[in-house]
């Protein structure tokens, strides 16, 4: 990860951007990165000495965080249907926020955009190789 900090009027303002590790599978190793990333990036002497102590944060990269538990065609069907919001509760870090206790305090707007993957070359298709696509919201 890398962080950009400054101060703006007064506030102390931190962006970061990260790339953490991509597959369904390594939701709890994209967390522990995560975890490693703001326990490692530290500001010594400063009134903002790490990441989380100032005013505001935006965390932004490629988070990797995938649909869980929906099968393809249910994502698809949304998806095509714009009915986005029934995958939030799926979202893997939406998920974590509600048990991880670092990621408390972390806010974001409404997703209104398709969760982005892999596109066949040239198209707006999702990758149609393969029937074992997961999707996400990975441009968090």
């Amino acid at each position: 990860g890398v962080a950009i900090r400054l101060s703006l009027y007064g506030h102390m303002i931190c962006f970061l951007n990260c790339h953490l590790p991509a597959h369904m599978e390594n939701a709890n190793q994209r967390l522990d990165t995560f975890e490693k990333i703001l326990e490692m990036q530290q500001f010594p002497g400063t009134k903002s000495p790490s990441i989380l102590d100032h005013d505001v944060l935006f965390w932004f990269g490629d988070l990797n965080f995938r649909i869980e538990s929906h099968g393809i065609h249910f994502i698809r069907e949304a998806i095509d249907g714009k009915r986005l919001h029934l995958l939030w509760d799926k979202d893997q870090l939406n998920i974590a926020k509600k048990k991880e206790k670092f990621l408390e305090g972390f806010e974001e707007g409404s997703l209104n955009f398709k969760p982005t993957y892999k596109f066949d070359l040239n198209s707006d298709l999702y990758d149609t190789r393969a029937p074992k696509i997961l999707l996400g919201f990975n441009g968090k």
